[in-house]
């Protein structure tokens, strides 16, 4: 859940946090086994995920009584709003978000452990660049919103580009920028359809230039929650 060279990690929160939430959560240390565990459902494993991921943002779990995700994220956002300055960064994911994140991490564990997994199920889809993280099956915002953001970017579509900072691939809206554009989205492939070439399956975090080759053989053996 720290984050690896496959699995992103949470903005602010280094390893240490993560430590010292199980050393705060004894019940926790039992119920994260189940991502060691070769034949659990992706649903158990969200479920799982994110009763940690609550844990690590400070809020109490019971069996009775264990907040949403996404109740979470909200009271932070409001406790955040009354600072002078804050980073939007920082608050907990989304749970659409979460439950691919925690996809990811079942299955880079799995892989730690020689249990081969199909990643398509795991939270990655294949594209024509290889193997890339799905990071929500949710739209950002509203479609009201979304569609009053564009940028007026010329070429490229770096880090000034306005759908960039959105975190926003570009679209039909960006009318300079559609020809000559580094933000479009990777055309995703059916990995069952045999007339497309399948590529290395490259598992690549979006902000990560490092990446592991699913079929390599000597990933290392610990494993990092």
């Amino acid at each position: 859940m720290s984050g690896c060279d496959t699995t992103s990690a949470l903005f602010n929160y280094v390893k240490l946090k993560f430590v010292q939430t199980l050393k705060n959560n004894n019940d926790l240390l039992k119920v994260i086994g189940i991502f060691k565990n070769p034949d659990m459902s992706p649903e158990a494993v969200v479920d799982v995920g994110n009763c940690f991921l609550v844990a690590l943002y400070g809020y109490p779990v019971t069996a009775s009584d264990t907040p949403s995700l996404n109740n979470v994220r909200y009271k932070c956002y409001m406790k955040s709003s009354f600072n002078k300055s804050s980073n939007m960064a920082s608050l907990p994911p989304t749970e659409a978000a979460a439950h691919q994140h925690s996809l990811r991490v079942y299955h880079q564990i799995q892989h730690w452990l020689g249990n081969k997994k199909r990643p398509e199920d795991w939270g990655w889809e294949r594209t024509i660049s290889g193997l890339q993280p799905v990071k929500t099956l949710q739209p950002p915002a509203p479609d009201s919103i979304l569609r009053k953001i564009s940028c007026k970017c010329k070429k490229g579509c770096t880090g000034n580009c306005n759908c960039r900072k959105s975190r926003l691939f570009c679209s039909v809206l960006c009318l300079h920028c559609w020809n000559n554009c580094n933000n479009r989205k990777i055309q995703v492939i059916n990995s069952d359809d045999d007339d497309e070439p399948i590529l290395s399956d490259q598992l690549v975090e979006a902000s990560l230039p490092l990446h592991v080759e699913e079929d390599t053989d000597d990933l290392p053996k610990d494993i990092e929650l």
